[in-house]
Protein backbone atom coordinates (compact mmCIF):
# COMPACT_ATOMS: atom_id res chain seq x y z
CA UNK A 1 0.00 0.00 0.00
CA UNK A 2 1.19 3.38 -1.32
CA UNK A 3 0.26 6.77 -0.43
CA UNK A 4 1.16 10.35 -1.76
CA UNK A 5 -0.18 13.83 -2.28
CA UNK A 6 -0.92 13.19 -6.32
CA UNK A 7 -0.89 10.08 -8.65
CA UNK A 8 2.74 10.78 -9.67
CA UNK A 9 3.78 10.61 -6.06
CA UNK A 10 2.45 6.81 -6.14
CA UNK A 11 3.00 5.23 -9.50
CA UNK A 12 6.08 6.63 -12.18
CA UNK A 13 5.19 3.96 -14.67
CA UNK A 14 2.22 3.22 -16.76
CA UNK A 15 -0.92 0.67 -16.84
CA UNK A 16 -1.30 -0.75 -20.12
CA UNK A 17 -5.01 -1.02 -19.13
CA UNK A 18 -7.25 1.33 -16.92
CA UNK A 19 -10.25 0.49 -15.75
CA UNK A 20 -12.30 3.09 -14.83
CA UNK A 21 -16.08 4.50 -13.72
CA UNK A 22 -17.97 7.08 -14.69
CA UNK A 23 -17.29 10.34 -12.97
CA UNK A 24 -20.02 12.08 -10.75
CA UNK A 25 -18.28 15.05 -9.74
CA UNK A 26 -15.16 17.10 -9.69
CA UNK A 27 -12.89 14.73 -7.84
CA UNK A 28 -14.22 12.12 -10.40
CA UNK A 29 -13.38 13.95 -13.48
CA UNK A 30 -10.26 14.85 -12.04
CA UNK A 31 -8.78 10.97 -11.50
CA UNK A 32 -10.10 10.13 -14.44
CA UNK A 33 -8.13 12.81 -16.27
CA UNK A 34 -4.97 11.71 -14.12
CA UNK A 35 -5.57 7.93 -15.11
CA UNK A 36 -5.42 9.18 -18.84
CA UNK A 37 -2.02 10.17 -18.52
CA UNK A 38 -0.81 7.05 -16.32
CA UNK A 39 -2.59 4.69 -18.27
CA UNK A 40 -2.09 3.87 -22.73
CA UNK A 41 -5.37 2.85 -23.17
CA UNK A 42 -8.84 3.76 -20.11
CA UNK A 43 -11.82 1.50 -20.65
CA UNK A 44 -15.08 3.07 -18.57
CA UNK A 45 -16.76 -0.30 -16.76
CA UNK A 46 -20.43 -0.26 -15.50
CA UNK A 47 -22.36 -2.36 -13.81
CA UNK A 48 -26.58 -2.16 -14.51
CA UNK A 49 -27.87 -3.53 -11.22
CA UNK A 50 -31.97 -3.46 -12.85
CA UNK A 51 -30.51 -5.81 -15.53
CA UNK A 52 -27.36 -7.30 -14.44
CA UNK A 53 -25.63 -6.72 -17.56
CA UNK A 54 -22.23 -4.67 -17.32
CA UNK A 55 -21.16 -1.60 -19.91
CA UNK A 56 -17.65 -1.94 -21.37
CA UNK A 57 -17.50 1.59 -22.85
CA UNK A 58 -20.45 1.48 -24.81
CA UNK A 59 -21.05 -2.14 -25.24
CA UNK A 60 -23.25 -3.72 -22.98
CA UNK A 61 -22.63 -7.37 -22.17
CA UNK A 62 -23.70 -10.13 -19.61
CA UNK A 63 -21.46 -10.69 -16.82
CA UNK A 64 -21.11 -14.59 -18.14
CA UNK A 65 -19.42 -12.75 -20.92
CA UNK A 66 -17.08 -10.38 -19.33
CA UNK A 67 -14.13 -13.40 -19.86
CA UNK A 68 -13.90 -12.86 -23.52
CA UNK A 69 -14.42 -9.78 -23.40
CA UNK A 70 -11.30 -8.84 -22.17
CA UNK A 71 -9.57 -11.47 -23.22
CA UNK A 72 -7.49 -9.42 -25.15
CA UNK A 73 -5.48 -7.44 -21.76
CA UNK A 74 -4.98 -10.87 -20.56
CA UNK A 75 -0.87 -10.56 -19.47
CA UNK A 76 -1.05 -6.51 -19.44
CA UNK A 77 -0.87 -4.27 -16.46
CA UNK A 78 -3.82 -3.66 -14.79
CA UNK A 79 -5.24 -1.07 -12.56
CA UNK A 80 -9.09 -0.62 -11.36
CA UNK A 81 -9.77 3.01 -10.41
CA UNK A 82 -12.33 2.52 -7.63
CA UNK A 83 -13.10 5.87 -6.95
CA UNK A 84 -14.98 6.12 -10.02
CA UNK A 85 -15.96 1.95 -10.02
CA UNK A 86 -18.89 1.38 -7.37
CA UNK A 87 -18.70 -1.97 -5.22
CA UNK A 88 -20.78 -4.03 -7.82
CA UNK A 89 -17.57 -3.15 -10.31
CA UNK A 90 -15.08 -4.05 -7.87
CA UNK A 91 -16.44 -7.42 -6.56
CA UNK A 92 -16.50 -8.10 -10.13
CA UNK A 93 -13.29 -7.15 -11.22
CA UNK A 94 -11.23 -8.28 -8.57
CA UNK A 95 -12.61 -11.91 -9.05
CA UNK A 96 -12.03 -11.81 -11.97
CA UNK A 97 -8.38 -10.64 -12.05
CA UNK A 98 -7.74 -13.07 -8.93
CA UNK A 99 -9.36 -16.27 -10.34
CA UNK A 100 -9.59 -16.11 -13.91
CA UNK A 101 -6.91 -13.97 -15.26
CA UNK A 102 -3.27 -15.80 -15.42
CA UNK A 103 -1.62 -12.83 -14.42
CA UNK A 104 0.95 -12.34 -10.85
CA UNK A 105 -0.43 -8.87 -10.06
CA UNK A 106 -2.77 -5.78 -11.02
CA UNK A 107 -3.17 -2.59 -9.21
CA UNK A 108 -6.10 -0.40 -7.13
CA UNK A 109 -6.29 3.49 -6.65
CA UNK A 110 -8.36 5.33 -4.73
CA UNK A 111 -8.41 8.86 -3.94
CA UNK A 112 -9.75 9.79 -0.76
CA UNK A 113 -12.06 13.70 -0.89
CA UNK A 114 -11.04 16.92 1.01
CA UNK A 115 -15.05 17.14 1.69
CA UNK A 116 -18.24 15.34 1.28
CA UNK A 117 -21.17 16.94 0.14
CA UNK A 118 -23.70 17.78 3.55
CA UNK A 119 -27.05 18.77 4.54
CA UNK A 120 -28.15 20.79 7.07
CA UNK A 121 -31.64 21.97 8.62
CA UNK A 122 -32.23 24.61 10.48
CA UNK A 123 -34.79 22.33 12.73
CA UNK A 124 -32.61 19.92 13.36
CA UNK A 125 -29.47 20.71 15.56
CA UNK A 126 -27.87 17.61 14.65
CA UNK A 127 -27.91 18.00 10.74
CA UNK A 128 -24.34 18.81 10.75
CA UNK A 129 -23.74 15.52 10.92
CA UNK A 130 -26.02 14.46 8.33
CA UNK A 131 -24.54 13.43 4.54
CA UNK A 132 -26.08 13.98 0.94
CA UNK A 133 -24.61 11.19 -0.92
CA UNK A 134 -27.16 9.23 -2.99
CA UNK A 135 -30.91 9.77 -4.36
CA UNK A 136 -32.08 6.16 -3.41
CA UNK A 137 -31.27 3.41 -3.43
CA UNK A 138 -32.37 0.42 -5.91
CA UNK A 139 -32.47 -2.39 -3.20
CA UNK A 140 -30.45 -5.03 -1.78
CA UNK A 141 -30.18 -6.77 -5.29
CA UNK A 142 -27.39 -9.77 -5.50
CA UNK A 143 -24.13 -9.10 -7.35
CA UNK A 144 -23.33 -12.24 -9.80
CA UNK A 145 -21.28 -14.70 -8.11
CA UNK A 146 -22.00 -13.76 -4.50
CA UNK A 147 -25.73 -13.86 -4.48
CA UNK A 148 -27.22 -16.51 -1.66
CA UNK A 149 -31.14 -16.56 -0.94
CA UNK A 150 -31.40 -13.85 1.61
CA UNK A 151 -33.48 -17.07 3.47
CA UNK A 152 -30.15 -18.29 4.07
CA UNK A 153 -29.24 -14.89 6.41
CA UNK A 154 -31.00 -15.95 9.42
CA UNK A 155 -28.18 -18.53 9.79
CA UNK A 156 -25.08 -16.91 8.65
CA UNK A 157 -22.92 -14.62 9.98
CA UNK A 158 -23.29 -10.58 8.34
CA UNK A 159 -20.38 -7.85 8.73
CA UNK A 160 -22.08 -4.84 7.78
CA UNK A 161 -19.19 -2.62 7.13
CA UNK A 162 -20.56 1.28 7.71
CA UNK A 163 -20.09 4.88 7.03
CA UNK A 164 -21.88 7.62 6.88
CA UNK A 165 -25.80 7.41 5.51
CA UNK A 166 -26.91 5.69 8.54
CA UNK A 167 -30.39 4.56 6.55
CA UNK A 168 -28.24 2.24 4.82
CA UNK A 169 -27.86 -0.11 7.88
CA UNK A 170 -31.10 1.00 9.48
CA UNK A 171 -32.87 -0.58 5.99
CA UNK A 172 -30.49 -3.54 6.10
CA UNK A 173 -32.11 -4.66 9.57
CA UNK A 174 -35.87 -3.42 8.71
CA UNK A 175 -35.47 -5.78 5.90
CA UNK A 176 -33.23 -8.63 5.18
CA UNK A 177 -33.71 -11.78 7.91
CA UNK A 178 -30.45 -11.32 9.71
CA UNK A 179 -29.65 -13.98 12.92
CA UNK A 180 -29.34 -11.15 15.74
CA UNK A 181 -26.35 -13.53 17.16
CA UNK A 182 -24.37 -12.82 13.97
CA UNK A 183 -24.04 -9.26 13.26
CA UNK A 184 -21.06 -7.78 12.88
CA UNK A 185 -20.83 -3.70 12.31
CA UNK A 186 -17.42 -2.38 11.59
CA UNK A 187 -16.47 1.25 11.81
CA UNK A 188 -13.43 3.19 9.70
CA UNK A 189 -11.88 4.52 12.59
CA UNK A 190 -9.11 6.16 12.26
CA UNK A 191 -11.65 8.00 9.73
CA UNK A 192 -10.71 10.09 6.48
CA UNK A 193 -10.04 12.95 8.11
CA UNK A 194 -9.98 13.49 12.36
CA UNK A 195 -13.71 13.76 13.64
CA UNK A 196 -15.40 12.06 10.69
CA UNK A 197 -15.77 9.10 12.84
CA UNK A 198 -18.25 10.70 15.06
CA UNK A 199 -20.38 11.27 12.21
CA UNK A 200 -20.43 7.70 11.34
CA UNK A 201 -21.40 7.02 14.98
CA UNK A 202 -23.55 9.53 15.53
CA UNK A 203 -25.57 8.69 12.32
CA UNK A 204 -25.74 4.44 13.00
CA UNK A 205 -26.04 4.49 16.78
CA UNK A 206 -29.66 5.06 16.37
CA UNK A 207 -29.91 1.57 14.74
CA UNK A 208 -27.57 0.37 16.70
CA UNK A 209 -28.27 1.66 19.67
CA UNK A 210 -31.83 0.20 20.46
CA UNK A 211 -30.21 -3.63 20.71
CA UNK A 212 -26.68 -2.53 21.25
CA UNK A 213 -26.26 -6.46 22.62
CA UNK A 214 -27.26 -7.98 19.40
CA UNK A 215 -24.31 -6.53 17.65
CA UNK A 216 -20.26 -7.05 17.66
CA UNK A 217 -18.89 -3.59 16.90
CA UNK A 218 -15.19 -3.65 15.30
CA UNK A 219 -12.78 -1.38 13.79
CA UNK A 220 -10.69 -0.71 11.24
CA UNK A 221 -8.58 2.15 9.35
CA UNK A 222 -11.36 4.12 6.74
CA UNK A 223 -8.65 3.56 4.25
CA UNK A 224 -7.04 0.29 5.04
CA UNK A 225 -8.39 -2.50 2.62
CA UNK A 226 -5.81 -5.15 3.91
CA UNK A 227 -7.30 -4.08 7.38
CA UNK A 228 -10.56 -5.08 6.54
CA UNK A 229 -9.63 -7.80 4.41
CA UNK A 230 -7.65 -9.49 7.77
CA UNK A 231 -10.63 -8.64 9.75
CA UNK A 232 -12.89 -10.93 7.49
CA UNK A 233 -10.86 -13.57 7.44
CA UNK A 234 -10.73 -13.23 11.17
CA UNK A 235 -14.32 -13.65 11.45
CA UNK A 236 -14.84 -15.90 8.88
CA UNK A 237 -12.79 -18.29 10.85
CA UNK A 238 -13.87 -17.55 13.88
CA UNK A 239 -17.50 -18.51 12.96
CA UNK A 240 -16.10 -21.89 11.74
CA UNK A 241 -18.83 -21.60 8.60
CA UNK A 242 -19.24 -22.71 5.31
CA UNK A 243 -21.21 -18.93 4.47
CA UNK A 244 -20.77 -15.57 4.87
CA UNK A 245 -22.54 -12.58 4.27
CA UNK A 246 -20.88 -8.97 4.13
CA UNK A 247 -22.15 -5.53 3.16
CA UNK A 248 -19.76 -2.98 2.30
CA UNK A 249 -21.58 -0.04 2.91
CA UNK A 250 -19.10 1.47 4.16
CA UNK A 251 -15.86 3.32 3.16
CA UNK A 252 -14.49 2.67 -0.88
CA UNK A 253 -11.22 0.93 0.40
CA UNK A 254 -13.62 -1.04 2.77
CA UNK A 255 -15.34 -2.68 -0.11
CA UNK A 256 -12.04 -3.42 -1.64
CA UNK A 257 -10.76 -5.64 1.15
CA UNK A 258 -14.70 -7.25 0.80
CA UNK A 259 -13.89 -7.60 -2.72
CA UNK A 260 -11.06 -9.41 -2.13
CA UNK A 261 -11.84 -11.21 0.43
CA UNK A 262 -14.88 -12.62 -1.97
CA UNK A 263 -12.19 -13.41 -4.60
CA UNK A 264 -10.41 -15.52 -2.07
CA UNK A 265 -13.89 -17.46 -0.87
CA UNK A 266 -15.84 -18.15 -4.26
CA UNK A 267 -18.95 -20.00 -3.23
CA UNK A 268 -18.62 -19.25 0.49
CA UNK A 269 -19.83 -15.67 0.43
CA UNK A 270 -22.60 -13.70 -0.22
CA UNK A 271 -22.53 -9.83 -0.79
CA UNK A 272 -25.43 -7.89 0.86
CA UNK A 273 -25.46 -4.12 -1.30
CA UNK A 274 -28.45 -1.99 -1.83
CA UNK A 275 -26.90 0.00 -4.94
CA UNK A 276 -27.21 3.68 -3.93
CA UNK A 277 -28.04 5.92 -7.19
CA UNK A 278 -24.86 8.61 -6.23
CA UNK A 279 -25.89 12.00 -6.09
CA UNK A 280 -23.74 14.26 -8.29
CA UNK A 281 -21.47 16.59 -7.05
CA UNK A 282 -21.22 14.48 -3.81
CA UNK A 283 -17.57 15.51 -2.88
CA UNK A 284 -15.42 18.17 -3.60
CA UNK A 285 -11.64 18.08 -4.43
CA UNK A 286 -8.56 15.36 -3.98
CA UNK A 287 -7.32 14.56 -0.71
CA UNK A 288 -5.02 11.49 -0.56
CA UNK A 289 -3.82 9.29 -3.53
CA UNK A 290 -3.50 5.32 -2.43
CA UNK A 291 -2.49 2.87 -4.06
CA UNK A 292 -2.85 -0.73 -3.44
CA UNK A 293 -1.09 -3.31 -5.56
CA UNK A 294 -2.61 -7.11 -5.05
CA UNK A 295 0.42 -9.86 -5.53
CA UNK A 296 -0.74 -13.14 -6.10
Amino acid sequence: MSKGVSLEDVQKNKWDIAFVGRPIDDRGKAIVSQVHKHANEVIELFYDANNMTLTINTNSIQIKEFNAAVAPYFGKKIILESTTLGVPELIIGCDFFTNQVKTRSFDLLYFEPREYRRQFDADDVMSFRNYSLSTGFLGFKGIPGYSFSLESARNTPVVFFVGYEGERLAQAVESLPIEEKRRYVVFGVPAFQVGWEMDSFANNIETIGKEISKYDVQFCGADNPRAAYELLEELFKGNKTNSFFVAPIGTKPHAIGTALFCSKHPGNVGILYDHPMRLEGRSKSLGPCHLYSIRK
